[in-house]
């Protein structure tokens, strides 16, 4: 049995950098969800529950391209006599591979390259391997940020992995403990996440398990019940999906045996609905090659989900795009604490939840039960993976990796940022004790990012380069616990670009937690001659919160007239590209039409972003050869899982040229360009 840390060599983009703009979340904390009568209540009176976008007080990570060149990774190996996982310690604890040697076959769906594409929280996230999702609906804000690592040692001095982080969006400490028995082809995960605060928070998790759809793969949990996306085609041939009730293996609006993830001709996804009592939830991947993947865990790690592209147009295109067009197909089969991902719930104040998992490989003693009759098939599989002995395992797991979760750590292997060392020092100056003992957030991971705020907690004075936002990129803070330190320095500030420095995030404090009213006064009662850009572009960016468009259409254009006097890294094509989009909502196409002929005049960049709304506008004014050369000439690097503006673009283009054809039949018979069509649908 071994630990180590290695260098791994891929193909793709690893130098993801974030957007300095704070985005604000939307005003509704809960999203709306279509869904049929056919839903039991109790899942119905969850859906969109503390759901709605968010994330603050992290940036966006909008900031990378497609490549092909040799990019290096590193990597945590975790080994013993049969199974070989490796880990990314720098994304999100990624589990890439885990690797039979015995057997030489890989368990998982491991993306030979590392290609960042926008379809998380933060925007970049990639595909493949077993992704931890905690906090808030979505793939983690987490995913593509380097988390603790550390090596622990059990009671019977043998080591295994611990990863841990503290997750700023919804004030919890999580770590995830991995281990590796002696000579099992199986490996044990132990989660746990603590909120150690008084208040309560919302929360979320589920685990993302990427496996191969190939070899005539097929689905089974422990219930044939199941939440799913019903496609409903409205006249106009456009697909208004919204969520129903059914049993597998068959499902109302949707051909064939769904149990097989390739018989669907669209994107889709269900979730199976394992009773709360069930003492072992599973979920497996069958293959014709006699093997089984299966995941089992216990309470509450209740629910589990199949996740597939879809063999239609699109979702190929997809899968292509994140693997640069490898071969491989992959299906997600995922497990959380709730029904669907579209639930969240309370994370009471001084509690916490823990729960394991198993993730391994098995072969089948009778292949062909596997492919028998979906209820047979479910019964054979359960049996299959539910021996007397493996039952007799499971307690003896469960009870020792609740014992381990409790151990000390022996040595920090691999660093986060310095998120979570920084909330025990303000814990420390409040005097409010967190006990978590288990995870060890080290000094010497508090960085540049966490400089200002420590400042705050010691009443240090801001350097002049710390203070002027046009020339630095700040970081952010959602959490109260934080206004009584800024008010403090707020009141003894005698420097004006540190004054606003401590009132913006004050107001970005208030907004996140749904002040809004108070966040628009404070930025309002604070606006001066010289208030910077990123100061003027959030007052605005409030406004639009608080529905005031004209008015935040207002303070962005005299953001925009001071643009020159910024001098941070991707910040002007991040807010000329936000600016645009406002415009957009407005109908103001002229003046999104004005910053464009300006930009090309000055011989300055115009980012996908931008474009998109270029040829928005350009379709408003009738220009039609622009959207024909946006269009040829799209280099799509960044687009947004399910945004088809570019597509739409190209059909009314083709209606207007054709001058009879309607929109309805140019959406039937007419085949956009493949580089923009990512249809999911």
């Amino acid at each position: 049995m071994s630990i180590v840390i290695e260098k791994m060599q891929l193909r793709g983009y690893t130098d993801i950098k974030e957007g300095p703009l704070p985005v604000l979340r939307n005003k509704d904390e809960h999203l709306n969800v279509d869904y049929e009568e056919n839903i039991p209540n109790d899942i119905a009176c969850g859906f969109g529950k503390f759901s709605g976008f968010r994330v603050l007080p992290y940036k966006m990570q909008n900031h990378y391209k497609r490549s092909t060149d040799l990019t290096e990774v590193k990597t945590i190996v975790y080994e013993n006599e049969i199974l070989k996982a490796t880990f990314l310690p720098e994304y999100g604890g990624r589990l890439y591979s885990l690797y039979n040697k015995e057997k030489g076959k890989e368990l998982l769906s491991v993306n030979p390259v590392f290609q960042p594409a926008n379809l998380a929280n933060r925007n970049a996230w990639f595909s493949g391997g077993i992704e931890w999702n905690v906090g808030h609906y979505g793939h983690s804000f987490l995913t593509c940020e380097p988390v603790f690592f550390a090596i622990c040692k059990n009671t019977n001095e043998e080591e295994f992995l611990r990863m841990y982080e503290y997750e700023r969006v919804k004030s919890v400490f999580y770590q995830i403990d991995f281990y590796l028995p002696q000579n099992a082809d199986y490996i044990v995960t132990y989660v746990k996440i603590i909120n150690p605060y008084v208040e309560d928070t919302s929360i979320y998790y589920w685990s993302n398990t990427a496996v191969s759809e190939l070899n005539n793969a097929r689905v089974f949990s422990g219930t044939s019940d199941v939440v799913y996306i019903k496609p409903n085609i409205d006249k106009g041939g456009k697909t208004r999906n919204s969520m129903a009730y059914g049993q597998l293996p068959e499902l109302e609006g949707i051909e064939g045996d769904v149990s097989y993830p390739r018989n669907f001709k669209r994107s889709n996804e269900y979730f199976f609905q394992n009773k709360k009592e069930s003492e072992y939830p599973w979920e497996a991947v069958v293959y014709n090659d006699g093997y089984l993947f299966y995941d089992c865990s216990t309470r509450p790690l209740t629910y589990r989900k199949m996740f597939c592209w879809g063999t239609h147009k699109g979702g190929t295109k997809w899968q292509e795009f994140l693997s640069h067009e490898n071969e491989e197909r992959y299906v997600e089969i995922q497990a959380g604490i709730f029904p669907t991902q579209l639930h969240s719930d309370v994370l009471k104040g001084k509690s916490e939840i823990e729960f394991m998992q198993i993730f391994g490989l098995k072969n089948l003693n009778d292949c062909d039960m596997a492919y028998s009759s979906y209820d047979n098939a479910k019964e054979y599989i359960n049996n299959e993976i539910y021996t007397k002995e493996w039952m007799i395992k499971l307690a003896k797991y469960q009870s020792q990796m609740k014992d381990m979760s409790l151990h000390p750590i022996k040595d920090v292997i691999s660093k986060g940022k310095g998120w979570g060392a920084l909330e025990l020092k303000r814990a420390k100056k409040d005097c409010f004790e967190i006990d978590i003992s288990s995870m060890d957030f080290v000094k010497e991971s508090i960085g540049i990012e966490q400089e200002y705020w420590l400042k705050l907690l010691k009443k240090e004075q801001l350097l002049d380069d710390e203070c002027n936002l046009n020339i630095v990129s700040g970081s952010f803070m959602i959490d109260q616990k934080w206004l009584k330190h800024l008010d403090a320095a707020i009141k003894n500030e005698d420097n004006n670009n540190a004054l606003e420095r401590h009132i913006l995030n004050k107001a970005i404090i208030y907004s996140e937690n749904n002040m809004n009213v108070k966040a628009l006064d404070v930025l309002m009662s604070n606006l001066a001659e010289e208030s910077t850009v990123i100061y003027l572009r959030t007052l605005g960016a409030q406004l639009a919160k608080n529905d005031n468009l004209d008015k935040a259409i207002e303070y962005y254009e005299k953001a925009y007239e001071k643009i020159a006097q910024v001098d941070i890294e991707y910040f002007e094509e991040d807010f000329i590209g936000e600016f645009m989009e406002l415009l957009i909502k407005m109908n103001k196409a002229s003046k999104i039409w004005e910053i464009y002929q300006n930009r090309l005049e000055a011989g300055e960049s115009i980012t996908e972003e931008m474009n998109l709304c270029v040829g928005q506008a350009a379709a408003e004014l009738g220009y039609w050869e622009v959207i024909a050369q946006i269009i040829e000439k799209s280099n799509i690097e960044r687009i947004r899982e399910g945004n088809t503006i570019l597509v739409e673009l190209w059909f009314k283009k083709q209606i207007h040229d054709s001058g009879t054809i309607s929109f309805e039949e140019a959406r039937r018979i007419l085949t956009p360009p493949n580089h923009i069509d990512f249809r999911m649908v």
